[in-house]
């Protein structure tokens, strides 16, 4: 009876059971070449360097072999990945003396080879736990330092990439950040802020940003003085990297001291003097960092002073043209149409909420009464009032889009609240609302936060007929300092009759030159008349005479 076929080893099993073999042996001093070593030192440790050529090969066919793999764990070869992580951590990145003596390429591929592994959230569970941060970090710091003394070093560059992609691994739940944070990896990241490869910059700037979601690494990211350096990215890097400036700066920007920090460094010029890009998202980043500092009573009134009012403004103006970053994907056409579908409901959730955090800022600035007053007289109650209707089509709306919409007119709303609040612009607001509407406005109460207090407003405004949709877009337009004038006197645009008494009329007016409407009166002219009489009575005497 032939005897059972044992099982043959494929390829890739091969080069696991090799890779493990190699790193299961601790690496001892003389099987590490010494780049210093003399000639004849070279030549006594060939077998060395066979061997340590061999791991370096291993490990490069292990990181090609497997790029595309996401889940090791439960993967065929589980066990294999499980044990080499392990060694690779232990045997490898923990010991001092491999770390020191091994060549910069064989560090690279251990550090490759670690990334792709913690693509898997249980081996980044285990980093943790076989005490991997506290090395990590401490050779973080030590390559940045090296970095930052001489940028051209061989595989610097490329083993911080690897290294600083790990770290963005890692911020996961707020107790892994208060670990990281405990052992000092923040320090390293922030340092690397000042890095001229744009890569490694924009790992570390990742890094940071995944580490700012707890308020104690807010705190202790803060204290670095890092506000700085990002605020010189945000206004003179490319775009990618502005964004993603921007993006840590609006996180950080929550706790109190950094918001003072941004503005000793002239944070709300450099904002506002950025609200001309087109980019939504940057955009974005950049209005909620104006909405936080806003907070404050001094800053609401500096934004006004250099002129950001009219340039908040200028984000909702229905012209404005913006610029959504998209990726480029080949595909089948019938993927292809619902991508680009999916991609235009992408791009309008992006507006919408940029338009929400417009007037979320609006409603922040209200609050001081002279940047009130300017916001009306910038067309504001029109520009506001016009995003609270959206025109229903048959298409089906994504959650997301819908959520994006209904968001937008709360915030909408609330900004219009606030300034009705504001006794001298309430006559507006009767004409802009129908009776039931404005009942329901009313009711809201002054100074209201909460964006769900303004849900039953965007509701019945929802259910409103076609006819009474007509009469408030109606309405709407009646507010519009801008809209088209009757006919001009001079460099005055005459907007419309306000009334006419028994010496004359009053039009509201707009100046061409300082865009600011005006009341203009214009008197009967009665001299003709009085002509008359004089006349008429000078004759009459000579008559009587």
């Amino acid at each position: 009876m032939p005897g059972k076929p044992t099982k043959v080893p494929n390829s890739e099993e091969k080069l696991l059971k090799k890779l493990l073999n190699i790193l299961k042996h601790p690496a001892k001093k003389p099987q590490l070449p010494v780049l210093s070593d003399t000639k004849k030192k070279e030549s006594s440790n060939v077998a060395a360097v066979v061997k340590q050529s061999a791991e370096g090969k291993c490990l490069e066919q292990f990181s090609i072999l497997f790029q595309n793999v996401r889940t090791f764990s439960t993967h065929v070869y589980g066990g294999y990945f499980s044990q080499i992580f392990e060694a690779l951590l232990k045997q490898r990145l923990v010991c001092t003396e491999w770390m020191t003596l091994a060549p910069r390429e064989d560090v690279l591929r251990v550090f490759t080879c670690l990334r792709m592994l913690m693509r898997d959230s249980s081996y980044q569970q285990l980093f943790f736990k076989l005490g991997g941060v506290k090395t990590l970090v401490q050779r973080l710091h030590v390559l940045t330092e090296e970095y930052l003394d001489d940028p051209e070093g061989q595989f610097t560059v490329d083993i911080l990439k690897e290294m600083t992609n790990i770290c963005q691994k890692l911020p996961t739940t707020d107790e892994k950040r208060e670990w990281l944070i405990a052992c000092g990896v923040h320090k390293p990241l922030v340092m690397l802020l000042h890095a001229m490869d744009i890569v490694v910059l924009h790992c570390s700037l990742y890094a940071l940003i995944g580490l700012s979601q707890s308020e104690s690494a807010k705190v202790a990211i803060g204290e670095l003085n890092c506000i700085e350096i990002l605020l010189r990215i945000i206004e003179n890097y490319d775009m990618p990297s502005k964004k993603l400036a921007a993006n840590l700066l609006k996180i950080l920007c929550s706790h109190i001291n950094i918001r003072e920090q941004v503005k000793v460094f002239e944070g709300i010029r450099i904002c506002l003097s950025l609200l001309d890009s087109d980019n939504v998202k940057f955009l974005w980043y950049l209005v909620w960092i104006i909405v936080q500092l806003s907070e404050d009573q001094d800053s609401r009134e500096e934004i006004r002073l250099l002129g950001g009012i009219p340039l908040i403004l200028s984000l909702i103006y229905k012209d404005r043209v913006f610029h959504v970053d998209q990726n480029i994907l080949v595909m089948s056409s019938e993927c292809a149409t619902k991508a680009v579908s999916d991609v235009e409901s992408d791009n309008n959730v992006e507006l919408f909420s940029l338009k929400s955090a417009v007037c979320t800022a609006l409603t922040e600035l209200v609050l001081n009464d002279t940047n009130a007053q300017q916001i009306v007289q910038g067309n504001g109650i029109y520009l506001l009032s016009s995003l609270i209707l959206h025109k229903k089509t048959g298409q089906t709306v994504c959650s997301d889009e819908a959520n994006a919409i209904e968001t937008l007119q709360k915030s909408s709303l609330r900004a219009l609240r606030y300034l009705f609040s504001m006794e001298r612009n309430r006559q507006l607001f009767k004409i802009l609302f129908l009776s039931e509407i404005f009942e329901t406005f009313i009711d809201v109460g002054h100074y209201v936060h909460d964006l769900n207090a303004y849900k039953p407003l965007v509701e019945k405004i929802n259910n409103l007929s076609e006819d009474q949709v007509t009469l408030i877009n109606s309405n709407i337009e009646a507010t519009n300092r801008r809209r088209a004038s009757s006919r001009t006197v001079g460099s005055y645009a005459v907007l419309e009759l306000l009334g006419s008494g028994a010496f004359g009329s009053v039009y509201k007016v707009l100046h061409a030159c300082i865009m600011q409407c005006i009341l203009f009166y214009e008197p009967f002219n009665l001299s003709k008349y009085f002509r008359l009489a004089i006349y008429t009575r000078g004759t009459e005497s000579i008559s009587e005479v």
